[in-house]
Parts: C-alpha cells; sequence; structure tokens
C-alpha cells in the first residue's frame, strides 16, 4: 500500500453519481476498512446534514459513522464559531447549512438589517427576494461567506447548477468576493486533517474534480488521485499539473494503491 495513514474521499462524482452507487465503491471503502486505514467521506455539497450522507452510504452498502462525514456546511459553520463567535447569519442554503448553524449555537435570521454575516451555500429553493437580501446586507459591509465555488454538481440528467452560480449572482449585483471555506480553499482541508489526526504529507485525496479535489490536494501538500468518473476527463488535464494518480475508476485506483 502507498505510503499514507489517512485518505479523504469525495462523494459525488467519486462513490456516486445522484443515488446510483458508482462501480466497486463499497468495495474500496471495505477494502480501506480491512487494512486499518483513517478515512474521512468530505463533500463540498452543503444541502444535505451529515445524517443524511451516513443513511445514503450505509444504503449503499458502505459503512460510515457521523464522524467520518465532514460537509462544506459543517466546515462553515465551525469556521464560523472559531473565528466570530456567535453572529446572526443570514443564510442562503437548506438544511445542511442551518443544520450545522443550529447545532453550533449560531443565531439565524432573515433580516438583512439585523444579520452582520451571509452564508452562501447550495439553495434549490433560492428566491429573487432572498438573493435581494443577501444583497443589501453585503452593500451594508455584511461578511460574506461561501460553503463552497462549485459552479455545478453532478447528477443523474447531468452537470447541474451549483452553488458557484447563485455566488456569481451575488458578485455581479455587489461587487463582493466571498471567503470560501469548501474545497479547493484551506480551511475544510484543515478541519479535514484534524479530524483524521494526519500529517498532510501522509494523507491522499480522493476525487473526480481537478478543479476542487485535485487542486486541494496541490494546494495543501496532499497525495491526490483523480478518479475519471464525474466531472473531469482525462483530456481535460492534458496540459496541467498530473495528479498522483489517474484511474478510471476506484477499482482501478485500489489496484494502483496496492502496488
Amino acid at each position: 500500500m502507498v505510503d499514507i495513514e489517512g485518505i479523504i474521499i469525495d462523494l459525488d462524482g467519486t462513490i456516486y453519481r445522484g443515488n446510483t452507487p458508482l462501480p466497486f465503491a463499497s468495495e474500496f471503502v471495505n477494502n480501506l476498512r480491512k487494512i486499518g486505514m483513517k478515512i474521512l467521506f468530505l463533500t463540498n455539497n452543503s444541502q444535505r446534514t451529515v445524517l443524511y450522507y451516513k443513511h445514503k452510504l450505509n444504503k449503499m452498502g458502505i459503512k460510515a459513522e457521523e464522524n467520518e462525514i465532514l460537509t462544506s456546511a459543517k466546515a462553515t459553520a465551525i469556521y464560523i464559531k472559531e473565528h466570530y463567535g456567535s453572529p446572526w447569519v443570514f443564510p442562503i442554503g437548506e438544511d445542511g447549512l442551518l443544520t450545522e448553524l443550529t447545532k453550533h449555537n449560531i443565531p439565524i435570521t432573515y433580516d438583512w438589517e439585523m444579520a452582520s454575516l451571509l452564508c452562501v451555500g447550495y439553495d434549490t429553493n433560492v428566491t429573487y427576494y432572498k438573493l435581494k437580501q443577501a444583497a443589501l446586507l453585503l452593500e451594508n459591509g455584511g461578511i460574506f461567506l461561501a460553503c463552497n465555488p462549485d459552479k455545478t454538481l453532478p447528477s443523474e440528467e447531468g452537470n447541474i447548477p451549483g452553488n458557484g452560480a447563485q455566488l456569481a449572482f451575488l458578485k455581479a449585483a455587489t461587487g463582493r468576493e466571498p471567503y470560501i471555506i469548501g474545497k479547493p480553499h484551506m480551511p475544510i482541508v484543515k478541519e479535514a486533517l484534524s479530524i483524521l489526526n494526519t500529517s498532510a504529507e501522509k494523507t491522499l485525496i480522493v476525487g473526480d474534480r481537478y478543479d476542487t479535489d485535485i487542486l486541494t490536494g496541490f494546494r495543501a501538500n496532499l497525495k491526490t488521485a483523480l478518479v475519471l468518473t464525474g466531472a473531469t476527463l482525462e483530456k481535460d488535464i492534458k496540459n496541467k499539473k498530473k495528479p498522483d494518480f489517474i484511474a478510471r475508476n476506484l477499482e482501478e485506483l485500489w489496484i494502483k494503491l496496492s502496488r
């Protein structure tokens, strides 16, 4: 086995696509557990709760505990608590973000004049009114945080608009740039390594997106593995820095890691 002590595994496009598990996903994770590897499932999607992901993985035959799952929503709530305490937060997001803010005793408001911080996560129920309120908060000096920059999300139908699309609206309207917590930015990586209790040099990140998963690894000095089952195809990285491993799927990656 490659000289690693912990592995960070992306979900969308790596373990599954939509509600369909990808080939060899459960075998890959089970094999890692058999050799005692520390595992952390990491998703930039802030829409769902940690408990949701636990149940989703379990239904696919992949054992996962809540403390082995880190979402961008959870990482964002931790970041807010550590850096700002308990400010009034105006959230754009769904259960995943709202649950984590509540768990960390961070008050929520939908009155922009009461809020001091805007937190933007993936929200399929976003409205013009909500975006208008968010823009007014930013125009009046509110702190601007985003769970992730993903422009699209993989689904069974194809790639669909993600959180980055919402951020583009707000950036165009206000000229403000968010501080981003999720991949490929460092706050979520620091939290992931803290949970795993491993050094960057002894940690491998596995994912399907070059611009988030692999770039995260490059920036944080992690070992990197790109699986060609999601957003990035081999032709997309022809003239780019290569990951440590490139595999058509998780089965091929397991073979390469086991050498």
